[in-house]
This record gives C-alpha cells, structure tokens and sequence, in this order.
C-alpha cells in the first residue's frame, strides 16, 4: 500500500524527466517497474509515521500526492526544458522552423537543434549524477511533505516555482547567445553588403550563411570548455539546491 500511494507522487514526479520518457523507456510494464524500484527505494522515508494506512483516507490523498508529483515533475524538467529552449531559439533565428512561425497549423513541429541539445542536457544529466540528485530530492519532499500531511501552497512556494521556470528560460537563452551574437552579426553585415549589392537577395542569403555560422558555433560548444561549462550548469541547478526555497 505504501509503496501504491509512493507512485501516486513519484509516476508524475518522473513525468518530464527525459530518462523516463517514452524515447527512452516504452510504456508500459518497464516504466512502471523502474518506478516501482525507485518507490522501494524510499520506502524507510515514505511509509507514514504515526498513524496507520487505514487512517488515511484514500481519493485525498492520492489526489494530494498527484499535485506534489506534477509541481516537482515540472522542477525537474526546468534544466531540461531550458536546453530545449535553447535548441528552439536558434533554430528559429537560423530559419530552420519559420514555416512554423509562418503557419502553425502546417509547419513543422520539430525542432532539430531543440532534438540535440535535449539528448546532450539528458547525457549530462546520467553522467553528472542527476538520478542521485533526483532520489536525494524525492526523498526530501517525503520528509518535508509526509503522505499523511495535509499539502499547503503558500506564497513562497509559488514564488519559488514561477521563479525557477524563470530561470530555465533565461538559462536557454543564456546558452544560445553565442550563436545568436554569430548569425546577428551574419545579419548586419549581409544589410550593409547589400546596400553596395542591390541585385543580392540577403534574405535567401541570410538563411544559409545563418545555418553556417551556427552550425560552426556550435562545434565549439563540443570543444573541451562546453562539457565543462554544462557541468557547472548542472552544479548551478543542482536539484536540492533548488528545491530548499521551494519544498
């Protein structure tokens, strides 16, 4: 029973958690094992103190459990989604996604470098010891919210998670600036060329020339610094850093 009412909290918790996602492990019978051992694991900080299952009451609870899952499943997508970001922005400034900014509905819904930086984010994360961080952090929330405690949001809590969303998008942005400084430059100089070239089309030009200089910036980013500057990101979001303002 302890261990059916830990996944109520922990199947949500691993929801944007790339390692548990469908890319990763199918659905089904493998994921729900995994989830099951990490609910094991946890068991000594898990099982209620003081009162005994029956006198828990059980749609409640579950449904408490359910809404701490989801808030620390979107905390622990935060750095996943902020490469994401990352990804997206420079695709989009590259030109690569304009049919989607163009036309939604028939553009494409991908986005390659969004792709890529999300599978480096998700190997930097295993490398960087994340499911540690991970089980240190889910095994906090059992202690500083108990399954037999009543679930209380207050200001500061609130606060700390918009704040931390905040800071996956400005982290995003922050690791595509490189690139972006790149191709704003690509840019200005194709305005300037063209005003001595009429007869050049710097739009058409611009796309190409863009998706070079990214692509030649972001070979940098797999030099010997980017790894390092990654794991110092990871070390800046480490998860029960971030979560001691938030639980």
């Amino acid at each position: 029973m302890c261990v059916a009412l830990g996944l109520a909290r922990i199947g949500p918790a691993l929801l944007f958690v790339p390692l548990f996602g469908e890319k990763a492990l199918a659905p089904g019978l493998l994921r729900s094992a995994m989830m099951a051992l990490i609910a094991l694991s946890l068991l000594p900080v898990l099982a209620p103190t003081g009162q005994t299952l029956s006198d828990i009451p059980l749609l409640s609870t579950v449904l408490k459990e359910a809404t701490i899952g989801l808030v620390l499943g979107f905390l622990f997508g935060a750095p996943y989604f902020a490469a994401l970001a990352c990804g997206e922005i420079l695709d989009n400034q590259r030109g690569a996604t304009m049919a989607k900014a163009i036309d939604p509905a028939a553009g494409v819904d991908a986005s390659v470098l969004a792709t890529l930086m999300g599978f480096l984010w998700t190997v930097t994360f295993a490398l960087g010891g994340g499911l540690l961080h991970l089980l240190d952090t889910l095994a906090a929330s059992y202690r500083q919210i108990p399954i037999e405690s009543a679930l209380t949001f207050d200001a500061t809590t609130l606060y700390g998670t918009a704040k931390l969303l905040g800071q996956a998008l400005l982290a995003g942005i922050s690791a595509a600036m490189p690139a972006l400084a790149a191709m704003l430059f690509v840019e200005i100089s194709l305005g300037v060329l063209s005003r001595f070239a009429p007869q050049l089309n710097p739009f058409s030009v611009a796309m190409t020339l863009k998706s070079l200089v990214a692509c030649l910036v972001l070979l940098l980013y797999f030099s010997g610094e980017a790894p390092r500057f990654l794991y110092n990101r990871f070390d800046e979001w480490s998860l029960p850093t971030l979560f001691r303002g938030v639980l």
